[in-house]
């Protein structure tokens, strides 16, 4: 007969407990049948470093013998061969969740144990810094197969720059351990710096919220709970000059994937003071106000081609376009990027084809020769004259170096003083100049298009 247990539903969890255990706990999860199963058995205390609880009758952990329940044991021996393990992501032996157990190789276990175990246990322990401007949490979902990263602010570190809100807490995704592992060792960067950049992350897709802010009642102020609306609210608080403190050391697994649409991850490129990524849907609102009312960027872009919109167009149009663009996986070759700087979407680097007469080519044809040409466009006049428009081009440019292109052209024309100047600093020289061909407000001025000179010495 197996000895007795203390047993205790803890909502998706169960908690188990024996006296020989030395005054610990171990938890399963609540998944159909398995208690029934892990009851049958009892299971031992061994005592080290990191201890497990183990069935002598059986000769097994209760981390294997969970995922064994789930897999089935011809499954699980695949997966544990080539030196692979079933690793605890919180490094507590006896938290045999399906949450929080994974099969991996040795060696990333390894590195994860000698970087983040020791960087967690440091932080528990009081020695990165008192109060956590930042704190994580990380699951392993089964059924999807993702890694699930949970950061959670308790300072004000990150703002939404569409609205200014402050951001409560990301959720991100990933389909392997590696690109976690660079993402979780981040954060403690963050936590020891006390910022975060999201445009660092290497995630598979995300999920942001928003903090509930509440502007609490005299009677309110040394509160750790308040109430609005029948809502249970956690105060966070890490001034000792506005009360008592409080702040999060945990989140419980949040099923984002379950309830609400994530954020697929983007691509970007960090450059200098800028950031070159692909359209996010917050975009359409600054081109229908570009290709309506502050049109002013479009007198140096091609003056002589007037915008003349409206913005049921501009919206449907642009609405369009993020649809056809928003699921791009990472091999498909960009043609366009939106350009960010301080978190605000400023504008715009493309690239389109030409012909060897330095003609735009509407439709290529089998076997023709094709040149890219590459250009921006600036829309915020505040920020004109920073060098933004450089380091964008440049990034650009290394963009298309990394992807094999090694003959780059760009095209003006001789009004457009800031582009001469900016496409001179980047190592353009002037190939071809059609005389006249250009007017604007009466005048007229010549279609120029230049070629990267010594493209060895500018790549980077």
């Amino acid at each position: 007969m197996p000895l007795p247990m203390t047993i205790e539903i803890q909502g998706d969890r169960i908690r188990l407990h024996r006296d020989q255990w030395k005054n610990n706990d171990a938890y399963i999860t609540n998944y159909p049948g398995l208690l029934d199963e892990v009851k049958k058995y009892t299971w031992t205390y061994v005592d080290g470093e990191h201890p497990y609880l183990r069935c002598g009758t059986l000769n097994i952990f209760l981390h294997h013998f969970v995922l064994q329940y789930l897999y089935g044991k011809d499954k699980l021996d695949k997966m544990l061969e080539k030196s692979n393990i079933i690793e605890h992501l919180d490094n507590n032996g006896l938290n045999c969740t399906y949450e929080n157990i994974h099969v991996l190789s040795s060696d990333l276990n390894k590195a994860k144990a000698f970087t983040i175990d020791k960087k967690n246990a440091a932080l528990k322990d009081g020695e990165l810094t008192d109060i956590p401007a930042l704190i994580t949490d990380v699951y392993y979902l089964h059924q999807h197969k993702l890694f699930q990263l949970q950061v959670f602010f308790n300072k004000n570190l990150v703002f939404n720059t569409q609205n200014g809100n402050v951001v409560e807490s990301f959720t991100f995704f990933y389909s392997d351990f590696e690109r976690l592992y660079i993402d979780w060792l981040y954060c403690f960067e963050c936590i020891k710096e006390e910022r975060f950049d999201v445009y660092k992350n290497n995630a598979d897709k995300f999920h942001v919220e928003e903090a509930t802010l509440i502007d609490l009642r005299e009677d309110e102020k040394d509160a750790v709970f308040i109430k609005r609306d029948g809502q249970l609210y956690f105060v966070i608080r890490t001034d000792p000059d506005k009360g008592p403190l409080a702040y999060m050391e945990h989140t419980a697994r949040r099923d984002f994937l379950g309830e609400k649409k994530c954020e697929k991850r983007i691509m970007q490129i960090k450059y200098e003071n800028i950031i070159l990524r692909d359209m996010i849907e917050s975009d359409i609102d600054d081109y229908v106000r570009w290709f309506t009312t502050e049109t002013e960027w479009s007198n140096t872009d091609a003056p002589w081609e007037p915008i003349e919109s409206d913005e049921e167009t501009e919206r449907t149009s642009w609405c369009e376009y993020y649809e056809s663009v928003k699921d791009l996986s990472d091999d498909v070759r960009r043609w366009k990027f939106e350009i960010e700087w301080n978190g605000r979407h400023i504008g715009w680097v493309s690239s389109y084809p030409i012909d060897e007469n330095y003609e735009w080519l509407g439709e290529i044809k089998d076997g023709q020769t094709v040149y890219r040409a590459i250009g921006i466009d600036i829309c915020e006049p505040d920020v004109w004259g920073n060098g933004i428009g450089t380091n964008a081009l440049r990034a650009f440019m290394n963009y298309y170096f990394e992807n094999g292109v090694d003959e780059l052209y760009t095209q003006t024309w001789s009004g457009n003083v800031r582009m001469l100047r900016c496409a001179e600093k980047l190592g353009f020289v002037e190939c071809n100049r059609n005389v006249g061909t250009r007017e604007v407000d009466g005048q007229k001025y010549d279609g120029l298009t230049f070629i990267l000179e010594n493209i060895e010495e500018v790549k980077e």
